[in-house]
């Protein structure tokens, strides 16, 4: 997998939120804008430093980070996945 128009995405903290938007040269289509949690968007910022990851990538992650257990790291995992493919950002 990997992350979608990597080099025009853009992760934006507004308040305790972060943002992702699509930047062009031209503009900032807020067509695409989409707001991310903490841990979402730790795994954007660290999907979007490599060429290619797994689910098993992400979630190791996120127990190296959050300290958390492997079946709630897989789920999570999982689940964000599947958001960030119905919205266009990842591809497989």
């Amino acid at each position: 997998m990997k992350i979608t128009d990597r080099e025009n995405i853009r992760l934006r903290k507004v308040g305790r939120n972060y943002m992702i938007l699509r930047e062009s040269k031209d503009a900032v289509n807020m067509n695409d804008v989409y707001t991310l949690n903490e841990t979402a968007a730790f795994l954007m910022e660290r999907a979007k430093a490599v060429e290619s990851f797994d689910e098993a990538i992400l979630a190791a992650w996120l127990i190296e980070e959050y300290g958390i257990d492997q079946t709630l790291a897989d789920t999570d995992v999982h689940a964000i996945c599947g958001v960030w493919r119905e919205v266009g950002l990842l591809e497989d």
